[in-house]
């Protein structure tokens, strides 16, 4: 039987502001941020946060850090392409 891949799931960190909407950082990463309106907007912008950041760590020779336990918190993923590229 073949061996299912794991998809990469990154926690996030995600707040409510006081004027609307929600911040999303990633807290593995260690930078950037992004938000929406509505918590799910939030999420999907938090997905394409993550993919930009880690192909720009490989576009520059950076190391890409493993994903923390989420204890919690809600978890972004990449698109599948780019998790083995990761993995590569």
């Amino acid at each position: 039987m073949a061996e299912r891949a794991t998809v990469r799931g990154d926690p996030v960190r995600i707040e409510w502001e006081a004027d609307g909407g929600y911040v999303v950082t990633l807290p593995d990463i260690g930078y950037g941020a992004t938000q929406g309106d509505a918590f799910e907007e939030a999420l999907r912008q938090a997905e394409d946060l993550l993919e930009e950041a880690i192909l720009g760590m490989m576009a520059n020779d950076e190391d890409v850090p493993s994903p923390s336990s989420a204890r919690g918190r809600p978890v972004v993923r990449l698109p599948a392409l780019t998790a083995a590229k990761v993995e590569l």
